[in-house]
């Protein structure tokens, strides 16, 4: 490759013999002096103020933090119904899987809950919830981590006709290990070895022919052996399997989570684990599977089809999962910037 290494001691002997360059460093040093300002006007003009504070609930005194972590999709969601903001968050209590409060004029009041007993406080073992403002749902997928699917629905109306609702642990049916209208799928390879559950809501502006409005992702698998799958809900009618959206190929995809743009797309980046056999060993947090050498890559793509095909950074189709076509690690085009990651993942 060709460098370009640029003459600076010319460009300063050309200032020492013309005014016109001291007259361009004045001219560009009032331009900065204005721009700074320019900035702190605007940081002033949308200064942020607390008016207020409401607790949810009480943090767990756990040795792992279970609520908010990094590579949680939402660890608090919202539902706005006639001006009463109603939240919901997975409040791992080791007690409390569920948690949701009813927001007016600053004031929380407790809704309710659910007990369920986490089988461990592993930070991984994160929970999800979202609404379902179809038919008014509440969905918690929990205590997840290389196990068979834990999810829960609510009755409907719950999150749509709170006043009407009594709120008690008879609102939600039994903890299933399956998708409500995906009974035909076997369990032992669709619902087992579940990680990272995360719910997200579609927005109203996105076209569905299905009418569906959540989406679920969760990955089937180990840590290094493992594919992330796609569903939608479609209110009253329940779940569909959108498919397979990223294959693993001796390593597994982890992603930095699931967003909408204004255009109705939808984006993923992830970072590749390779798998390394750990079995039988005591593996730090720093070495092993969870070692920088064994985590490479960052990837991006996006679905304009609510994740059915997923294209890359120059529109070019790189997955197709109505035709079982996930992406791999070889799929052109998704790989943006190579690089090493560390942590628990």
């Amino acid at each position: 490759m060709r460098t370009h290494t640029p003459k600076v001691h010319n460009v300063v002997a050309a200032c020492d013999e013309d005014d016109y360059c001291l007259k361009a460093m004045v001219m560009n040093g009032l331009l900065l002096l204005s721009i700074v300002l320019s900035f702190y006007s605007i940081a002033l003009a949308i200064e942020l103020r607390v008016i207020g504070a409401t607790i949810l609930g009480p943090d767990p005194q756990t040795v792992n933090r279970l609520n908010g972590e990094s590579f949680q999709q939402d660890a608090l969601v919202s539902f706005n119904v006639r001006g009463v903001l109603h939240c919901g968050c997975v409040q791992c209590l080791r007690k409390t899987p569920i948690h949701v409060s009813e927001i007016f004029d600053g004031s929380a009041r407790r809704m309710g809950k659910r007990s369920h007993s986490l089988t461990t406080t592993k930070r991984m073992m994160m929970g999800t919830t979202c609404f379902s403002r179809g038919d008014g749902t509440l969905h918690i997928g929990f205590d997840q981590h290389d196990n068979n699917l834990n999810y829960r629905v609510s009755q409907e109306g719950v999150a749509t006709n709170p006043a009407k609702v009594t709120w008690s642990p008879d609102l939600f049916g039994p903890v299933l290990d399956y998708l409500p209208g995906l009974e035909s799928l076997d369990k032992s390879v669709y619902f087992i070895n579940v990680t990272y559950p995360r719910f997200l809501s579609i927005p109203s502006s996105v076209h569905s022919t299905s009418g569906s409005d959540l989406l679920f992702e969760f990955r089937v698998g180990r840590s290094g052996l493992g594919d992330d799958w796609l569903y939608t809900y479609t209110p009253r009618n329940g779940w569909t399997q959108i498919g397979r959206y990223l294959e693993g190929v001796n390593n597994n995809a982890y992603i930095n989570g699931l967003d909408f743009d204004v255009n109705g797309n939808l984006h993923t980046t992830w970072t590749y684990r390779d798998y390394v056999n750990d079995t039988g060993q005591d593996v730090a947090v720093e070495a092993g599977p969870n070692g920088p050498e064994n985590n490479h890559d960052m990837d991006f793509a996006f679905s304009p089809d609510l994740g059915t095909t997923w294209l890359n950074n120059w529109n070019q189709k790189i997955a197709n999962c109505a035709d079982e076509q996930p992406i791999v690690p070889v799929s052109a085009g998704s790989q943006f910037l190579g690089y090493l990651s560390t942590g628990e993942f």
